[in-house]
């Protein structure tokens, strides 16, 4: 079972015939309503349009399935969003 504290959650999984895309899972800070999960999402798709997102304002929880998006990537736009990642250690 995945746990916020030890920060993004990573899997590589393929999508179709040579396909792979980078499955995450994370939690944001700031994210309070249905409004802010879609400026979230639309966030992440600003990185890959196809990016299939899953954002949760009741728990913070993020999901990204994507062949393009890091979680470098992701965690440097939603910081510019205003949506920073929840900070992951042990």
């Amino acid at each position: 079972m995945w746990d916020k504290r030890e920060g993004p959650e990573r899997a590589l999984t393929r999508t179709g015939p040579g396909e792979r895309s980078l499955a995450m899972k994370f939690q944001v800070e700031n994210m309070t309503c249905g409004g802010c999960a879609r400026s979230v999402a639309a966030t992440i798709r600003q990185i890959d349009p196809a990016a299939e997102v899953t954002a949760d304002p009741a728990t913070g929880l993020v999901e990204v399935a994507s062949a393009r998006v890091t979680v470098e990537a992701a965690r440097a736009a939603l910081d510019a969003a205003g949506f920073p990642m929840v900070a992951g250690g042990r």
